[in-house]
């Protein structure tokens, strides 16, 4: 039963919510010493309730190492888990758009994303806007294109060449599974993502 389970959450970006409540309070749900993740309910439009999710991670690397793990196509399959496919249209020095169509074996739905990047720099720190773009690239049969997402990056320099980057999403995706279920496996994924994130960055600074 629990490797049936870890099969239904094989996105490392949570693209599949995780089970809705009326709390609305910053909670951290896990941590180390270079990771740290926090969950947030808020109420959105028409008393929709929005899953948010941040991120943050303590990286002693430099600002092209971390860009290009987040926009080279081989880099992201290695820290992104689960990804049968990845690819990079598009890409300019601020922008880029990612393709990623997730490894859930059949007879699970399949599922893609298409997300447009843009870099932005805010005096020292480096904001990358996510932007679902579910029509740019034609759709593929008995694929689910994910559309309910947005996010994005924030990298802060500090001192002695360490950064803090930060994930942030929102989702109002309906939840698969029960909370109770979903929410250990994911923090488990997560964790163990950014922390390749962090090691891969660091290697190649």
């Amino acid at each position: 039963m629990r490797n049936k389970n870890l099969i239904l959450l094989f996105i490392i970006l949570p693209f599949i919510n995780i089970g809705f409540s009326s709390r609305t309070n910053l909670d951290v749900k896990n941590e180390n010493e270079n990771v740290k993740l926090q969950f947030r309910w808020l109420n959105g439009p028409d008393d929709i309730l929005v899953r948010k999710f941040s991120a943050v991670l303590n990286v002693s690397s430099n600002l092209p190492s971390i860009i290009r793990n987040i926009n080279e196509e081989k880099r992201l399959t290695q820290w992104v888990a689960k990804t049968k496919a990845c690819k990079i249209y598009d890409k300019t020095d601020n922008e880029w758009i990612t393709y990623t169509l997730f490894d859930i074996p059949r007879p699970l739905t399949q599922q893609d994303l298409v997300l447009k990047h843009t870099l932005n720099f805010e005096n020292e720190i480096i904001r990358i806007q996510l932007e679902p773009l579910p029509d740019y690239l034609p759709r593929k049969d008995n694929v689910t294109r994910l559309n309910e997402y947005n996010g994005y990056w924030i990298i802060i320099p500090e001192v002695n060449n360490n950064m803090r980057v930060e994930f942030h999403y929102s989702t109002t995706k309906k939840p698969v599974l029960p909370r109770f279920i979903s929410e250990p496996i994911l923090q488990k994924l997560l964790m163990e993502s950014f922390t390749k994130l962090i090691k891969l960055s660091e290697a190649n600074s």
